[in-house]
């Protein structure tokens, strides 16, 4: 395999921050001077960005209240029932009531620290994961492209660059095709269609690929992916799989 098309199957993998030491090392080495990797690992970390956004608010199990109980309880300094503690002060009185005053709050004292960090950085990442999210949406435009038939898995994205000249087709669940036959993109203005790429994807229905187009890609209403003979038609003549608008 290709070293430059080795080390894009690496990228994904890169902007997760889930590659061993010696691929990161390789990975790395090759991004200091390939452009276009550069570009495309933009790319990557702008969809991660904004995937960051779209999960779901996570409501704590009720079961918490009694695990946080059990767990101060093997803590050391713990004290146990029946043995005479000192009064709490009113500002933690309200805390001991919505434990059922099954804890003294002074044995309490570590897990309120541990909380209190914990809320702290919870914090921060979130202000963090908001202004990365915010600061990728300003710099990249990302198109969605959606499947043509109902009964396909595939989805694709169009990452494009922050002058809108330039882009990077990312698409998963697309099937392998027989021998002959490659995957065109088509860059849509009007009744105009221009091809910006031509690939395949991997045994995994992947492929991530540079979009070359004369004109900025922003000037297009519109991109479709069709099947087509190996290097490519002058205009889609093939079923289309994937499509999007900007």
């Amino acid at each position: 395999m290709d070293n430059e098309l080795h080390i894009r199957e690496w990228l994904s993998d890169y902007a997760l921050g889930s590659l061993g030491k010696d691929e990161k090392g390789v990975v790395e080495a090759h991004l200091a001077h390939c452009e276009a990797c550069q570009v495309e690992l933009h790319s990557y970390q702008a969809v991660m960005g904004l995937l960051s956004l779209a999960a779901p608010e996570f409501e704590p199990p009720r079961t918490l209240k009694q695990a946080v109980l059990q767990k101060a309880l093997k803590l050391p300094g713990a004290v146990q029932a029946g043995k005479k503690q000192p009064a709490p002060p009113a500002r933690l009185a309200g805390f001991r009531h919505w434990l059922g005053g099954q804890v003294p709050v002074w044995g309490l004292l570590p897990v309120l620290l541990l909380a209190v960090a914990l809320l702290t950085s919870t914090m921060v990442l979130w202000r963090q994961n908001q202004q990365y999210a915010m600061n990728r949406v300003s710099t990249f435009m990302v198109v969605d492209l959606t499947a043509a038939s109902s009964a396909s898995q595939a989805t694709g994205w169009i990452v494009i660059s922050r002058d809108g000249v330039s882009g990077t087709l990312i698409v998963e669940g697309l099937p392998p095709l027989a021998a002959g036959h490659q995957y065109q993109l088509w860059l849509v203005n009007g009744g105009t269609r221009a091809s910006g790429a031509i690939f395949s994807v991997n045994s995994y229905g992947y492929a991530s690929v540079w979009v070359k187009s004369p004109t900025p890609l922003i000037k297009f209403s519109s991109f479709g992916i069709t099947i087509e003979p190996s290097g490519g038609s002058k205009g889609p003549t093939g079923p289309k799989v994937l499509d999007g608008k900007l």
